[in-house]
């Protein structure tokens, strides 16, 4: 553990005098010839800055707008077929249609927003691997409501 003191003698004695702890060249390159000296800075500079709140909104939202129109679009082709020979039931298949455009707009858009938020105040970054899984996953916790009506028992 490291002592507030050492640390601030430390931080004291590098003010003082900054050349001392590392070997740069005249042109304030580290030094190729010591291999163990590194740049000042904590982030390499080919680390892009993390992104914004908004692109990783926009990541999870359209993962979560694409897998539901996805699924809901095969449940309704399913309904149609299965129904088309009903008067009303038929139609049926458009409501199913329709709820996997207003799911997402609504609830996966307030979903995707916490999950941005979450990792925008975390400074993580989002790989496209992660949207796609908070995407998906928020379409099947959505489909497994609908279809175990978990909600009409409360």
């Amino acid at each position: 553990m490291i002592d507030q003191r050492t640390l601030s003698e430390a931080m004291a004695a590098y003010q003082k005098d900054p050349s001392s702890s590392s070997s740069l060249d005249p042109d304030g390159d580290p030094d190729s010839s010591d291999p163990d000296s590194s740049s000042s800075g904590l982030v390499p500079p080919d680390v892009p800055p993390p992104p914004s709140g908004f692109d990783i909104w926009y990541k999870v939202f359209l993962w979560c707008l694409c897998s539901s129109v996805f699924l809901y679009a095969c449940a309704s082709v399913v309904a149609f077929f299965t129904l088309r020979k009903h008067k009303f039931g038929r139609f049926y298949s458009l409501m199913i249609l329709f709820m996997g455009f207003v799911l997402p707009l609504t609830l996966g858009a307030v979903s995707s927003a916490s999950v941005a938020f979450v990792y925008k105040t975390s400074s993580f970054g989002m790989q496209t691997s992660h949207a796609v899984m908070w995407g998906v996953g928020q379409t099947v916790i959505h489909a497994f409501f609908g279809v175990t009506r978990i909600l009409a028992t409360l």
